[in-house]
C-alpha cells in the first residue's frame, strides 16, 4: 500500500447556484475553470466552542461549526470569471469589468483536486461558497523574478440551505497503467435529485 500524503493541487471549478434554498439546491452544471494555474489552498473552519455548567462542573462542551474561509491562489484569472464571482458588471465588447461599492457576489460550488503521493487524488466539493475578497499584488519585472504576481481569492463558505452540508471529499485512486479518474469534480449533485 503506497504512501497517500497530499502534494499537490489543482482542477479549480466553480459552479453558479441558481437556487439555495430548503427545498431545492442547484448548481450550474457543469463547472467552468477557476482562473489558470491553480498555486495554492489554504482551508480553515471556524468553531465556536462551548461550555455549559452544571453540577458545579462541566455538564457538557463541545464546538459549532461556524464557516469556512478558502483563501485560493491562481497564476491567471479573467475578468469575465472575476466578474462573475464578484457579482461586478462585466462588458465583453469593450473587454471591461465595472466594480461598484455594493456588488453583490453570487453563491457559487467550488471542487478541486489535492494530488497524492501514490498518484491517486483526494477531490474536494465546497457547497455553497461566496468571494468575499480578492488581490494580486503586483511586482516590478526583476522583483519577481520567474514567478508571477497571483490572485488571491477569499471564499466564505457555509452549509447548502437545505442540510447543512459544507463538503464532500472522495479518494480516487490512481489504477495500474492508467490516470485517476476525476469526473467526479466536473458536476456538483441538485437537491433533490434531478433525473
Amino acid at each position: 500500500m503506497g504512501k497517500k500524503a497530499l502534494k499537490g493541487f489543482g482542477n479549480v471549478k466553480y459552479f453558479p447556484l441558481t437556487a439555495n434554498t430548503s427545498a431545492a439546491y442547484t448548481p450550474t452544471n457543469p463547472g467552468s475553470a477557476l482562473g489558470v494555474g491553480a498555486r495554492s489552498c489554504t482551508a480553515s473552519d471556524t468553531r465556536n466552542e462551548y461550555k455549559i455548567p452544571g453540577d458545579d462542573g462541566i455538564y457538557d462542551q463541545g464546538s459549532e461549526y461556524e464557516s469556512t474561509e478558502l483563501q485560493i491562489s491562481v497564476n491567471e484569472m479573467p475578468l469575465e470569471v472575476l466578474a462573475a464571482l464578484t457579482g461586478a458588471d462585466y462588458d465583453d465588447l469593450t473587454d471591461v469589468m465595472s466594480e461598484g461599492e455594493l456588488d453583490n457576489a453570487p453563491e457559487v460550488a467550488l471542487s478541486f483536486s489535492g494530488l497524492r503521493s501514490d498518484g491517486g487524488y483526494r477531490l474536494y466539493q465546497y457547497l455553497c461558497c461566496k468571494l468575499t475578497s480578492y488581490k494580486a499584488d503586483l511586482k516590478a519585472r526583476l522583483d519577481n523574478g520567474n514567478d508571477v504576481s497571483q490572485y488571491q481569492l477569499t471564499f466564505l463558505c457555509l452549509g447548502r440551505t437545505a442540510d447543512k452540508k459544507v463538503r464532500l471529499t472522495k479518494d480516487v485512486d490512481k489504477p495500474v497503467g492508467g490516470a485517476a479518474d476525476l469526473t467526479w469534480l466536473n458536476t456538483v449533485a441538485a437537491i433533490p435529485a434531478v433525473p
